[in-house]
């Protein structure tokens, strides 16, 4: 890992970083229950999605039931939420969800081998991204990503922001990068994320 900071430029581009970090970490923005940045929080959001997509159309609650079944972690956790909130409102089940809920309450139910758990780090990904964006803007006398471990970049301060505050997860400049990468095709779409970050930084 890069030893931060060596130059003032690298020193308040990496106090900017942790900061941006802290908030992100201190702030439920997204409504439910815990911060952007919680190893849980990607899978607690796209199990609301999951939700109300299973409960817009039967197409759609068939798409979820087949990834449920496929082994997805997250498409079956929302089902069994869907069917709680349901019956808890004295509601009938739809007879696709009808029949699931049946299958998993069989004596003799075998649990699907596990299949991508595929949120497991969107959303600290995502602000990893805007931060990025972030970094960029404001530093722009910093390499991206340079060659030199001992020459702090705007990829290298990322990670160590994003290490240093315990997220379950050890990263590298070049995870950064390859993140960052990633999302590409994607960045005309991160003014969500960047406007829901930035407005809780001091100026």
């Amino acid at each position: 890992m890069t030893n931060l900071p060596t130059t003032l430029l690298e020193a308040e581009a990496t106090q900017f970083a942790r900061g941006w970090v802290a908030k992100c970490q201190a702030g439920d923005w997204l409504h439910i229950g815990l911060s952007m940045l919680h190893p849980e929080a990607g899978h607690t959001q796209l199990r609301q999605i999951l939700k109300l997509l299973a409960a817009s159309h039967p197409f759609e609650l068939a798409r979820v039931i087949a990834d449920a079944r496929a082994g997805w972690r997250d498409a079956d956790m929302a089902l069994r939420e869907l069917t709680a909130e349901i019956l808890d409102r004295g509601g009938d089940l739809p007879a696709q969800l009808r029949a699931y809920t049946i299958e998993q309450l069989r004596p003799d139910a075998t649990v699907a081998p596990p299949g991508p758990q595929r949120a497991s780090h969107v959303l600290q990904d995502l602000g990893m991204v805007v931060l990025v964006l972030e970094l960029t803007s404001r530093f722009p006398g910093l390499a991206f990503c340079g060659r030199s471990v001992r020459k702090a970049s705007i990829c290298s301060i990322a990670a160590v922001a994003f290490t240093e505050a315990r997220l379950g997860r050890v990263l590298t400049a070049d995870a950064v990068r390859k993140i960052w990468k990633s999302y590409q095709p994607a960045i005309g779409d991160l003014r969500y994320f960047k406007r829901l970050t930035l407005e809780k930084l001091p100026v």
